[in-house]
């Protein structure tokens, strides 16, 4: 049963204290969103507990430290175990308490729901502030999320899927998905000869083949065609012996930048950590 909550005595809308994620890609010190929005939510907080107090002694909040060398990439606002909110009770700071077990007291569940999935939000709102381009990810479906979960919580705190909504709060440029087959064969023929003649040394020889038969046919490929091609090719590139990856790629970024091609306005920006992000999962997979 859910416990009953008298509304008439606590506001309609909680004061809820976020955390911050500090990752290398983010921005720094003040130039942050992020650094600049916890501050900001510091001082309405300690605002709201200066009126409760009035005469009395404030109850002390943690200060954000005011380092212009830290990063801060994140701001989290969810119950995901690796930066929890918090629900902050002006009238009475001593009763904050954790997002999660502030739903969880105010939700009833059946028998056949875990206790865990009462307690905790389905999805995770972020504000991201983004100084360089972020590193190769991919997130699980919902059925391989709860598989990982279940085998490996320590590593996969988080039994759920990872869809992504972004909202751009600026200008703000984001690489999604992959190219179409037809892109990317002329892509390979035309633009990238180095990264085709990566890929065949590394066992994609097939895929590399049947994109230059699509660049001279026209082909439409199949939806699973597609998705096979792509795996084969995306596969070699992550599975490649470190040192073809610095000898193709080191080639294939100078001479984009050298001759101003279409894809010119990304080689820059992304090389170093484009390239290097390859290198390191190839050679922590070793």
């Amino acid at each position: 049963m859910s416990k009953a909550v008298d509304r008439t005595k606590r506001p309609s809308l909680e004061a809820l204290e976020p955390r911050a994620q500090q990752y290398d890609w983010g921005h720094k010190g003040s130039k942050s969103k992020v650094f600049q929005l916890l501050n900001r939510n510091k001082e309405w907080l300690e605002g709201l507990e200066a009126i409760a107090v009035r005469n009395k002694d404030q109850t002390e909040r943690e200060d954000v430290v005011d380092d212009e060398h830290k990063t801060w990439a994140e701001l989290w606002m969810g119950t995901h175990s690796r930066g929890p909110s918090t629900v902050c009770v002006p009238l009475s700071p001593s009763s904050n308490e954790s997002l999660a077990d502030w739903i969880s007291s105010r939700t009833s569940v059946g028998e056949e729901e875990q206790e865990a999935e009462k307690s905790s939000l389905p999805f995770l709102f972020k504000v991201l502030s983004v100084r360089t381009p972020l590193s190769i990810q991919a997130h699980p479906d919902l059925l391989l999320a709860k598989r990982l979960h279940k085998d490996a919580p320590e590593l996969y705190p988080d039994p759920n899927h990872k869809p992504e909504l972004a909202c751009a709060l600026t200008p703000f440029e984001a690489l999604v998905g992959f190219l179409s087959l037809p892109e990317i064969a002329t892509n390979l023929s035309s633009l990238a000869p180095e990264l085709s003649a990566l890929l065949s040394d590394c066992g994609a020889s097939h895929a590399v083949s049947y994109c230059q038969s699509l660049a001279a046919s026209g082909e439409d490929p199949s939806e699973e065609k597609t998705k096979e091609i792509l795996r084969e090719l995306f596969g070699a590139l992550m599975t490649a012996p470190s040192d073809s990856v610095r000898l193709h790629l080191d080639s294939l970024i100078r001479r984009l930048i050298d001759h101003e091609t279409s894809l010119d306005s990304l080689a820059q920006p992304l090389s170093d950590q484009w390239l290097q992000d390859v290198i390191n999962e190839i050679e922590t997979e070793k």
